[in-house]
């Protein structure tokens, strides 16, 4: 933390001074976060000098905590360009171009940051202080990277370990595709922090929506057969599993030719293992188009891309969508008015409390159900590994039980009307 510098004895002295004053104006950017100044140079095409002034700036003070409230961490970062028009003014100014350049050129080099600082209190009356840690990285360099095995995502999360555990978290969530590239929390476990990927609260709270939907139109799982989108994946698994318990039937699609893949079959097997479902009414396609025979559709897979398209969907089919971004295409919305959309795995935070952060655009009073988990924990002084690893049914009840003893329950539902 210390800057030391060594000028040649035969320095000016008003060359000093300049240097110093251009150190202290340094230093004042850096504090009110005036990211457009500091990288003037980086933006002559974008903008004039008087826009530099005032274009970024600190939306929120850190807390002081003095060590009577635990500090617990959630891992993020930004999911698309639309979402990170929200974090700041920069990146509202430059356009999509400007944005793609910042993220290319600095956003790999500039190492985790704290964004967001707040105070959570249950209704067992403990208090937690979270700290959400984030990188300018968006969901594709994540996902790609580690389709790539390359280990760029996963440094960018072991970096953000490596702050939360010097800032001593005593518990961390990890949220978006942090979980996806550390193994469902897997690699993290020599950081010497207890951790969770909140997939036990995300499955558990799909599966209660689903249910809820089907009452509302005076139906139960048995009438009704579901596609599941992504049956491979942690969270889409045991939902699948919870939901083959009660089930009418299940189509599970996976991507086109890997149908008889070991993952797949591995998949197919759990569901079977870990449910009351029959073989007889679980089938298995590459098929999207066969999805055209199913009531609901539960999609969550590893793709930041659109999959489910209108041609796919049954006329007034359910679709409910665990993934972040989302994966329906924005055509549904338009072109198929007879299908309700629903955005999976929202929170609703205790004692009306509300996340006060852009850039995690969620409703008042809401958040995404991986947070929630990790609230829970933290409130509940939680100090062991929860939903790491492969997810299990048992753990998806423990979670929903968890946040009910600290009054974090299912979000509202809300229809999902455009992208």
């Amino acid at each position: 933390d210390t800057l030391r510098i060594e000028p040649s004895a035969y320095i000016k002295s008003e060359n000093t001074e300049r240097f110093l004053n251009a150190l202290e104006e340094l230093s004042r950017l850096i504090h009110e976060r005036k990211l457009i100044e500091i990288t003037r140079h980086f933006w002559a095409k974008e903008f004039t000098p008087r826009e530099l002034v005032s274009a970024s700036y600190v939306k929120y003070p850190a807390i002081k905590n003095h060590g009577e409230i635990t500090k617990i961490g959630f891992f993020t970062h930004v999911i698309d360009d639309t979402h990170s028009k929200l974090i700041d003014p920069l990146f509202r100014s430059i356009g999509p171009e400007g944005r793609k350049r910042f993220v290319d050129k600095l956003g790999g080099i500039a190492g985790p940051l704290i964004y967001h600082e707040q105070i959570f209190e249950g209704t067992n009356r403990e208090k937690i202080h979270l700290h959400c840690y984030g990188t300018y990285l968006n969901s594709d360099f994540y996902i790609q990277s580690h389709y790539r095995g390359d280990g760029l995502a996963l440094q960018q999360v072991q970096a953000m370990a490596a702050r939360a555990a010097k800032e001593k978290m005593s518990f961390v969530g990890l949220g978006q595709y942090t979980s996806i590239v550390t193994h469902n929390g897997l690699l993290l476990r020599r950081s010497g922090l207890p951790l969770t990927t909140g997939n036990g609260l995300t499955a558990g709270y799909a599966h209660e929506a689903i249910v809820q939907l089907l009452k509302e139109s005076g139906k139960t799982l048995a009438d009704v057969r579901i596609g599941v989108v992504g049956a491979a994946g942690n969270i889409c698994n045991v939902v699948t599993q919870i939901l083959a318990d009660d089930a009418r039937d299940l189509l599970l699609v996976f991507r086109e030719g890997t149908e008889d893949s070991p993952k797949a079959k591995e998949a197919y097997q759990a569901i079977l293992k870990n449910s009351k479902i029959d073989s007889s009414a679980l089938q298995v396609t590459d098929q999207l188009s066969q999805l055209t025979t199913c009531d609901i559709v539960v999609v969550g897979t590893n793709s930041p891309q659109s999959v489910i398209f209108p041609e796919h969907l049954k006329e007034n089919a359910i679709i409910m969508d665990v993934s972040v971004p989302t994966n329906i295409d924005s055509r549904v919305f338009s072109e198929r008015k007879d299908v309700r959309c629903y955005q999976g795995g929202r929170a609703k935070l205790p004692l009306e409390q509300s996340l006060k952060s852009d850039w995690l655009p969620t409703p008042a009073g809401e958040t995404y159900a991986c947070m929630g988990e990790t609230i829970a924990a933290g409130l509940l002084g939680y100090s062991q590994n929860l939903s790491i690893g492969t997810l299990q049914k048992s753990t998806v009840f423990q979670t929903l039980e968890m946040a009910k003893k600290v009054g974090i329950g299912m979000g509202t539902l809300k229809r999902i009307t455009r992208i």
